[in-house]
């Protein structure tokens, strides 16, 4: 069992706003045949945490093992609809990391707050505080410890440009019983020797791994 919230950011509108499709899914099912239930829809994003609804899509149904290949149609007709909205300029992904669940991904960094998560993206001075999107909060809300800040780590981030000197930096913050290898090991010498890894950065349908009973949501911050 998993559940994600993802953002795949596809351009960024006159007014400023992140067109980006939207993923809310839910994973189960029996061994062997462990499926994906998705809730697709075409949002523009703003800062402070606004979201606009585009388009609704068809919930899609996909097994894990053909998850990318089985949304890739899905990803097409969003580009396409994107494209098609007056004022679109195109925006490039420059940097895709793999953070392995830890506090810190090569210069990004999430913390707890008081009530709030606190990330500080790259060469930024102060931390931007951040909340569970409502959308998702719905998977955590019978979850009591997942409302709390320091339940979550850093499982990927993406970096974009988007002219004109601005960024969007897409966090994925993330959670899961198995998130540090030696939780659960058999050996007590088990050493954790997780380390943030670059990504070829490559627009398109792609999947990020989530962990036994993990819970990952993507969030959007400015530069």
């Amino acid at each position: 069992m998993a559940s994600q919230y993802r953002l795949l950011p596809l351009g960024r509108l006159g007014s400023g706003e992140l067109v980006a499709l939207e993923l809310d899914q839910f994973r189960g099912g029996p061994p062997g045949k462990v499926t994906w239930k998705v809730s697709p829809r075409l949002v523009a994003l703003s800062g402070g945490g606004g979201r606009r609804v585009i388009q609704t899509y068809r919930t899609a149904s996909v097994e894990r093992r053909s998850y990318v290949k089985g949304l890739a149609p899905l990803y097409r007709t969003a580009r396409r609809d994107a494209r098609a909205l007056s004022g679109l300029s195109a925006i490039k992904l420059t940097e895709h990391l793999e953070c392995e669940y830890l506090d810190a991904c090569l210069g990004h960094r999430v913390s707890p707050g008081k009530r709030e998560i606190l990330l500080r993206p790259k060469g930024a001075r102060k931390a931007v505080p951040v909340k569970i999107p409502p959308l998702f909060a719905r998977h955590v809300n019978a979850r009591p410890h997942l409302d709390l800040p320091e339940a979550w780590t850093l499982a990927a981030v993406r970096s974009f440009s988007l002219g004109g000197g601005r960024r969007a930096v897409v966090f994925t913050l993330g959670t899961g019983t198995d998130k540090n290898p030696c939780t659960f090991a058999a050996d007590p010498k088990c050493q954790d020797d997780r380390r943030p890894l670059r990504r070829k950065p490559i627009a398109g349908m792609f999947h990020q791994p989530a962990l036994h009973h993990g819970h990952d949501f993507d969030v959007v911050i400015w530069r």
